[in-house]
């Protein structure tokens, strides 16, 4: 929390420059141990030692994606994502897949597309406060087995292929993970 109040006050006396920002964080060794490397292991293992339930914000605690951000992430990755805003609504599950976000998904009240109650979307026919949160095999079996995810991975590596140039398979392999990582 302290080092939060920090960079909002250097935030403000560096003129609100969000790029002075980002550089800030982006070179400090706290932004480094986000993603520790074999120098900072040590120290990032000391650190969930000393605070395992992550009360001193020490660390990103991993949370799951729920179905749209993982669709989404999906058609980013295969360098598909159509972001363009407002619309008519769109099929999800009919084939040829539409690469809009998955926030322009129809939605039939009275005959909710099983992909989503797969991912606990909430019932359109009630308020939800909350979407419950649940692992079960057929989120895993989506994520093997279904066409538009399998689509996808195609996409994924035909895009990693000619990022790569040809430059061999570990050109490709690198390419492949700058998509799927970032």
């Amino acid at each position: 929390p302290h080092l939060l109040d920090w960079l909002a006050a250097t935030f403000i006396e560096q003129g609100w420059s969000v790029k002075a920002l980002h550089r800030l964080i982006v070179n400090s060794r706290t932004y480094r141990l986000a993603a520790p490397g074999p120098a900072d292991a040590d120290a990032a293992a000391a650190l969930a030692e000393a605070d395992p339930d992550n009360r001193l914000l020490c660390r990103a605690n991993r949370r799951r994606l729920d179905f749209e951000s993982m669709r989404d992430a999906l058609l980013l990755a295969a360098g598909r994502l159509d972001d363009a805003v407002g619309g008519r609504p769109v099929e999800l599950s009919a084939e040829p897949f539409s690469t809009r976000r998955t926030i322009y998904g129809f939605i039939d009240r009275l005959n909710l597309d099983p992909m989503y109650t797969t991912f606990d979307f909430a019932s359109p026919d009630v308020t939800a406060a909350e979407r419950p949160n649940t692992t079960v095999p057929q989120q895993a079996l989506f994520g093997m087995n279904h066409p538009f995810v399998i689509e996808q991975a195609r996409a994924i590596a035909a895009r990693s292929r000619t990022e790569s140039n040809g430059d061999g398979d570990e050109a490709v392999a690198a390419a492949l993970y700058r998509a799927v990582y970032g």
